[in-house]
C-alpha cells in the first residue's frame, strides 16, 4: 500500500504513533491492479494507568471521491492549458511551447528540491506565463522584423495583463500563475521588467520559469529569427550568470541541461 505516492512504511507508522498516539492519512492500496483509497484513522488506546492496551483503527472507502477529485484536477490542467494556448497560438511556431516551458520548469523544481507540491503547484500554473500576449496586437507579436522601443514597450506589457487576468480567479493555482507571468520577465541584477525586482525580490517560481523560457525561445522558430541550435543557445546563457538568472536555477540548469536536452526532443 502507498501513502501519497510513497511505498507505506510501518516502521514509520510505529514511529509516529510513538510521537503522537495517533496516525491518519490516505492510503492507496493496490488490489487486482485496480486503486482503492481508504481514509485511516489509527489511535493508541491506554487503560487509567497509561499502560498501552493495542491500537484502534477505522477506515473509509473515499475510491470514489479520489476519483472525483483526479478527474477535476485533470479538467483544471486541461483548462489551463487551452488558456495559454490561446494566447500562444497567436505567435509562430509555439505550439509546443507551453509543453516544453513547463517540462523543463519541473525537472529544474525536481533537482533544486522543490516538495511534491510545490513542484505540482509550478508545473500546473507555468502554462499561463504569457497568457498576457492575448492583449498584444498580431502586427507586434508576428512582426519578422526587429521591434521598436515603442513595439517593445508594449509587449512588455503582457507582464502586468497577464498578472491582472489571472489574480482575478480565486484560485492557488492562478495566483503562483499570476506571480510567475509578471516575474519571468525580470533579471538577478534588477534591470528586467517590468518592475526591476532583483535577486530574492523576485518570485522563485519565476525564476525558474525565466531560464528555461529563455532557452527554450532561443531553441526555437520565431516570427523574427530561426531555430537555434542548442549550443549556441547554451553560449548565449552563459555569461548571465548573476546578471540575467539566479546563480541556484541557474547552476541548476547547467547541472542537469542533459535531462532537458532529452526532455526537448521527445517533445
Amino acid at each position: 500500500c502507498f501513502v501519497k505516492g510513497k511505498k507505506f512504511s510501518f516502521s514509520k507508522l510505529k514511529n509516529t504513533m510513538k510521537e503522537k498516539n495517533h496516525f491518519k492519512e490516505v492510503i492507496e492500496h493496490k488490489r487486482n491492479g485496480k486503486h482503492l483509497y481508504l481514509d485511516s484513522a489509527t489511535r493508541k488506546i491506554q487503560d487509567l494507568e497509561g499502560n498501552e492496551k493495542g491500537f484502534l483503527e477505522l477506515s473509509y472507502d473515499v475510491s470514489k471521491v479520489y476519483a472525483l477529485n483526479q478527474e477535476i484536477e485533470k479538467l483544471n490542467d486541461d483548462v489551463i492549458y487551452l488558456l495559454g494556448s490561446v494566447a500562444e497560438s497567436r505567435s509562430v511556431d509555439t505550439a509546443k511551447h507551453l509543453e516544453r516551458v513547463t517540462q523543463y520548469a519541473g525537472i529544474l523544481a525536481k533537482h533544486i528540491g522543490m516538495d511534491t507540491k510545490e513542484k505540482k503547484l509550478l508545473q500546473r500554473a507555468t502554462p499561463l506565463h504569457d497568457i498576457g500576449k492575448i492583449a498584444i496586437p498580431n502586427r507586434i507579436l508576428q512582426k519578422p522584423g526587429r521591434l521598436t522601443v515603442d513595439e517593445f514597450d508594449m509587449i512588455k506589457n503582457h507582464t502586468t495583463i497577464g498578472h491582472n487576468i489571472l489574480t482575478r480567479v480565486d484560485s492557488h493555482i492562478f495566483e503562483a500563475a499570476g506571480k510567475i507571468a509578471i516575474t519571468h520577465h525580470e533579471r538577478w541584477d534588477g534591470n528586467g521588467y517590468p518592475f526591476g525586482l532583483a535577486k530574492d525580490a523576485i518570485n522563485f517560481m519565476g525564476r525558474i520559469v525565466a531560464i528555461v523560457d529563455v532557452f527554450d525561445a532561443l531553441t526555437s522558430k520565431r516570427s523574427y529569427k530561426e531555430e537555434w541550435s542548442v549550443d549556441r543557445a547554451i553560449e548565449i546563457i552563459k555569461p548571465e550568470r548573476e546578471k540575467q538568472f539566479d546563480p541556484l536555477v541557474y547552476d541548476t540548469f547547467f547541472q542537469h541541461i542533459d535531462e532537458i536536452i532529452s526532455m526537448k526532443a521527445k517533445i
